[in-house]
């Protein structure tokens, strides 16, 4: 963004560049929020003449569309493929770690993708009604064996970067240092990898994070909030978790009707654990 690039610029930019057929034929139809290859060339393209306005005319608009691209579309790109904090995440005892906090984390994550509303299926659910839908689509997202794989199909939660960000802000962890961008990169990163590596990825799931890479949100998160010491990052990981995320979110989200297993229930029977 710039004086020349202002938000609502490229609001018009994204609305212009968003084409949707209107015809018999929805196998090609795109949600009105997500852009095709074409359409984002398309986005760029136009954007061009309105960020480089004194840029040397004599290329016209190739040069114009190249100097983006070399300046700025291809650095950002490289450094969120070069990732070292990936091989972090890989590592067995921070997986170990993110496993045994999982309860806890999910009931949080569980209760922004419900929302407010706490709607599933277009249907309003009572706090009883969320708290056993919650519990078990948390014994779905850890695996218990109880729960048929159809049961976890109907339990699957999704949280947007909107739902991301509101987290964020409710629990006070945008800063000076760690702000909405960091916030948005560390949504991006995710969202990244899984589209880049994972098979099953598809038009519904490209802006969405599920629980698995929503713990590995919070392990980002932490690696930004907590400097880097010498005692190892699982450690790290393990500590922020257990006195800053998860006590910063089991208040906030008591106030609102959603209730997040404590440490002595995990420990209790980190299987079984309830939504109580």
């Amino acid at each position: 963004l710039s004086r020349e690039l202002s938000r609502s610029d490229l609001s018009i930019i994204f609305v212009r560049a968003n084409i949707n057929r209107v015809d018999d034929d929805d196998t090609n139809d795109r949600p009105d929020s997500l852009l095709e290859l074409a359409e984002f060339v398309g986005a760029l393209t136009r954007m061009v003449s309105k960020r480089f306005p004194r840029l040397e005319p004599s290329g016209g608009l190739a040069a114009q569309f190249s100097h983006l691209a070399s300046s700025f579309v291809v650095p950002h790109v490289r450094s969120l493929l070069d990732d070292s904090m990936a091989r972090q995440l890989e590592s067995r005892a921070v997986l170990l770690t993110l496993f045994r906090h999982s309860p806890r984390l999910f009931m949080i994550f569980g209760a922004y993708a419900l929302g407010d509303k706490r709607l599933v299926a277009g249907k309003a659910l009572s706090p009883k009604e969320t708290a056993a839908f919650l519990d078990a689509a948390m014994q779905a997202h850890i695996g218990a064996a109880s729960i048929d794989p159809s049961a976890a199909r109907a339990h699957t939660l999704t949280i947007g970067l909107d739902e991301w960000l509101r987290m964020m802000r409710d629990g006070d962890m945008i800063d000076k240092q760690f702000t909405q961008r960091e916030a948005t990169e560390i949504f991006v990163r995710v969202n990244l990898a899984d589209e880049l590596f994972s098979a099953e990825a598809s038009s519904e799931s490209e802006q969405q994070i599920d629980a698995h890479e929503f713990e590995l949100m919070v392990a980002r998160l932490a690696r930004e909030k907590v400097p880097e010491s010498n005692e190892s990052f699982a450690t790290t990981l393990d500590t922020f978790i257990t006195v800053m995320f998860v006590p910063t979110y089991r208040k906030l989200l008591k106030v609102r009707g959603f209730a997040v297993p404590t440490t002595e229930d995990v420990k209790k029977d980190p299987i079984q654990v309830k939504a109580s």
